[in-house]
């Protein structure tokens, strides 16, 4: 009878130890999910920040190249007036020159 009694308390205790360790068990899968989306969490913050300084450089870049090309339009513009005035310049010079040589060459006869 004393080893049925000490049998019994014996089985009573492993089935509450049983239990425990499956609730904490249960407690700790909880847990272990709990940081693992915690953790997905931050990854898809990180890449959302990533993301958003990504287009706000993008956004930099474009800005930065309009401007650019706008100089360079500008710039071309410029020198296509420069060169311009350069050639009628020129063209009054050899005019002149022309006028002035058939000049000397009129008063040669």
């Amino acid at each position: 009878a004393r080893a049925g009694q000490h049998f019994e308390k014996v089985m009573t205790r492993n089935g509450e130890c049983q239990q425990r360790q499956a609730e904490e068990v249960k407690a700790f899968g909880g847990l272990v999910q709990s940081l693992e989306q915690k953790a997905k969490e931050k990854r898809e913050e990180a890449l959302a920040d990533r993301k958003a300084r990504a287009g706000q450089h993008f956004e930099k870049v474009m800005t930065r190249n309009g401007e650019c090309q706008q100089r360079q339009a500008e710039e071309v513009k410029a020198f296509g007036g420069l060169v311009q005035s350069l050639e009628q310049k020129a063209k009054e010079k050899r005019e002149e020159a022309l006028a002035d040589r058939k000049a000397r060459a009129g008063q040669h006869f």
